[in-house]
């Protein structure tokens, strides 16, 4: 199957979000983001594994994902979708849950929502951040902002499964430097576990072998190296990755975009940049009237 993708990265009007524009028939395999990310499926369908199992969505339908959440997404029939996604510093979602009276530590409760009123509110949040910038309204984009996240947020549920101690050493070993390597022999051996053992103990606990888990927080630390301007051959050596090959290859495979894209978007300054594009003629594609034909129909219903 060939792949047809085109991506825009968007700079947001509040500090602490970017707004993603994809189009892709891609499959990502599964992977986790160091922030929340709420979005809105466009055009055509998509299966995907998430925290709370195999989901389905549908255009229309609002998407989500929590910092952490392991998560992938599949084309149904291979068909082309197109989604838009607002990501979200962790701090920014902790400040409109305080705005909206919620304590701290929410989470994002449905990764598929199907309904109309959310997604019209969704929509409306989403055009008001297209909004050039002379023409923005600051308070109406803060209220549109709680608008939408008001039905979405909620307090997680109490965790029942029990993670041994030596396990969320290692776990914890990992998330703060993920760019040492460890053996599994010397992360069982910390755990005070079989190899076999904890490799099934780390994976119930996090979704992913840890291997994998180590994988998504350098990505995580390379991505955050590239936006903070790093050269990408500093920001692969300091996230332990073999060179900038082998974190472009993991980068693009788990994100869609390549980090050498991600940094040419850094350098434009018009707010706004196609940093990946190889749509074929005639191929459905997200733009502004998209969006616009799904708010009247929002606003038909």
């Amino acid at each position: 199957m060939n792949v047809h993708e085109k991506f825009a990265l968007r700079s947001a009007a509040i500090d602490g979000m970017t707004l993603v524009e994809a189009t892709s028939n891609r499959s990502f395999s599964r992977h986790i983001h160091d922030q929340f990310g709420v979005g809105l499926l466009i055009h055509g369908a998509q299966v995907s594994f998430s925290g709370r199992g195999e989901v389905q969505a549908h255009e229309g339908d609002v998407i989500t994902v929590n910092p952490g959440e392991v998560h992938d997404g599949r084309p149904i029939g291979g068909d082309v979708r197109c989604w838009q996604m607002l990501y979200l510093d962790p701090g920014k979602v902790e400040s409109i849950a305080l705005a909206l009276d919620l304590p701290r530590g929410v989470e994002l409760h449905h990764p598929v929502l199907i309904d109309q009123d959310v997604t019209r509110s969704f929509v409306k949040l989403l055009s008001q951040l297209r909004e050039s910038q002379p023409t923005r309204d600051y308070l109406a984009l803060e209220s549109a902002l709680l608008s939408a996240f008001a039905p979405l947020l909620g307090v997680p549920d109490p965790k029942t499964t029990c993670i041994p101690a030596g396990v969320r050493t290692v776990r914890a070993m990992i998330e703060e430097a993920p760019e040492m390597p460890l053996s599994l022999d010397e992360m069982s051996r910390l755990a005070g576990l079989g190899r076999y053992q904890f490799l099934r103990i780390f994976k119930r606990a996090t979704g992913l072998p840890p291997c994998s888990y180590r994988l998504q927080l350098q990505l995580q630390m390379a991505r955050r190296l590239i936006l903070a301007g790093t050269p990408l051959a500093e920001a692969a050596a300091h996230a332990g990755f073999a060179d900038q090959a082998h974190m472009t290859r993991h980068f693009a495979r788990s994100y869609g975009v390549r980090p050498g894209s991600l940094a040419a978007n850094l350098k434009r300054k018009n707010g706004s940049s196609i940093i990946q594009s190889c749509l074929p003629d005639g191929t459905v594609s997200c733009t502004p009237q998209a969006l616009r034909c799904l708010t009247e129909q929002a606003t038909l219903t």
